[in-house]
């Protein structure tokens, strides 16, 4: 049996300093490199910032040097022509204005990046009044004039060791990037037995053990004091598997570092025996990495060479090295949004532990459908296989139905892998109006709209988490 842990570290005294930088991200061409050769022809792969490719054939020179006749302007007239420019408007200056820019500095997004990041530290007072400080990782998710929220892992937050009947710290402190870290117990003084200096201050508004997320709020300002470049995070819309990805955390409690890999598996589930947080087994949906993460990794962001938040750092497989997983971030969105909509609401922060999810009453399965040669991405059809309330089939829909698109109130989601279905369904609300756009026999039609209450109780189509 595979076993998993998470990334949280136990630590003691731990003085660090750092520097930052700023906030930026754009999409252009960023590399090209020759990658084959037909006898003829020369192949060069151009590499975009939004993570695809595309490829050039090009004779070469009379002089015989490889790829001549292919200078940057030919490249523009390439890509605005292909459409593969997005700020094609903009024109050549500007065109080779980015790509000097990206070449010059690829990795700039990622220094970037560590404006969101932060170190989250937790002092737990146990059952039995002893003290314990556990260090982890974090992402600002938003900002804003008053208040900010930070993003982690629940298991960074929540323990089972805590006297708290939440499971939660006596005290939770957040450092930024460039300050230094400051955590020191201190002997026989009473309550406070860990001190802490540096940093920021931070409340649990909520969290879900079985998504291993948890949301915590901050001052802004306090954000802003320390470093004026402070901002959210950059969320994804998507990622892929080889995707180049970079995790920014704290391991071994040692101070930020970045390390770097590719995605190794888009989509896949795992189960961690003893949790933290409830000592309970519990399965996630997760994406797997090889990129090197540590013990107080957990909680931190996992971006795109864009700069963008893919995932959450979560958990690695025991003895197996950069076997590593995060969650991700299409999955993170939607807990996320559900914490903070519900906190915002009124509702009791701690109670939050349990956010819910619509059960349709449906199960799927993917039927492969095609794989993209540019981004190697994956797509399926999605079809009814069986029903476990009769709702949806009264309102009409069958077995083998492929489920092309869901709409929740005003936003609307196209569907491509069956683990998509559960992750939306986070986000129903309280009278969400539910639209599902079905495929039957190569005929779009869209089943009149579904309207699910979720009420404040457990009723036949729900679940709670």
């Amino acid at each position: 049996m595979k076993k998993f842990r998470c990334f949280l570290l136990f630590v003691l005294i731990l003085p660090i300093c750092f520097m930052f930088f700023g906030c930026s991200s754009q999409t252009s061409v960023i590399d090209i490199k020759k990658t084959s050769t037909d006898g003829v022809y020369e192949i060069y792969t151009v590499y975009f910032s939004n993570g695809t490719t595309s490829q050039i054939s090009v004779k070469p020179g009379e002089d015989g040097k490889d790829g001549q006749d292919l200078n940057l302007e030919q490249l523009y007239n390439y890509c605005v022509q292909g459409g593969l420019y997005e700020n094609s408007s903009s024109g050549y200056e500007q065109f080779l204005q980015d790509y000097i820019s990206n070449r010059v500095g690829k990795n700039s997004n990622i220094y970037n990046s560590l404006n969101s990041a932060v170190a989250v530290y937790s002092a737990f007072k146990s059952k039995n009044n002893l003290y314990n400080l556990s260090a982890g990782s974090g992402v600002i998710w938003w900002m804003g004039e008053t208040d900010s929220y930070i993003v982690t892992n629940c298991h960074v937050i929540a323990n089972s060791i805590s006297s708290d009947e939440n499971k939660l710290p006596a005290e939770i402190m957040v450092y930024q990037y460039g300050a230094t870290i400051s955590a020191g117990y201190i002997q026989g003084s009473g309550h406070e037995e860990y001190e802490f200096a540096g940093g920021i201050n931070a409340t649990c508004v909520g969290y879900s053990i079985d998504f291993d997320i948890a949301v915590l709020k901050v001052s802004t300002q306090e954000l802003l004091n320390f470093n004026s470049n402070a901002c959210a995070a950059s969320v994804a819309d998507d990622y892929s598997v080889a995707e180049d990805v970079f995790a920014i955390g704290n391991p071994e409690a040692e101070g930020f570092s970045v390390t770097h890999g590719i995605v190794s598996v888009v989509s896949e589930n795992i189960d961690i025996n003893n949790f933290p947080a409830d000592n309970l087994p519990h399965s996630y949906r997760v994406m797997r990495i090889d990129v090197p993460i540590y013990s107080g990794n957990s909680g931190g962001g996992l971006f795109n060479s864009r700069g963008e938040l893919v995932g959450i750092i979560n958990a690695s497989l025991d003895g197996a090295d950069n076997y590593n997983y995060a969650l991700p971030i299409d999955n993170v969105k939607q807990v996320v949004s559900s914490l903070i909509y519900y906190h915002e609401a009124g509702n009791n922060a701690y109670n939050l532990q349990y956010i819910t999810m619509a059960d349709l009453g449906i199960k799927t399965i993917d039927v492969y459908d095609n794989y993209n040669t540019v981004n190697g991405k994956l797509t399926y059809k999605v079809k009814v296989s069986s029903f476990t309330k009769t709702t949806l089939k009264n309102l009409g829909l069958k077995l083998n139905d492929e489920i092309v698109e869901l709409k929740i109130d005003a936003q609307t989601y196209k569907i491509t892998r069956g683990f998509q279905l559960d992750d939306i369904l986070i986000s129903v609300r309280k009278n969400s109006i539910v639209t599902f756009t079905i495929s039957r026999i190569g005929e779009n039609f869209e089943v009149e709209n579904f309207k699910i209450e979720l009420p404040a109780s457990v009723i036949e189509d729900l679940h709670f988490f």
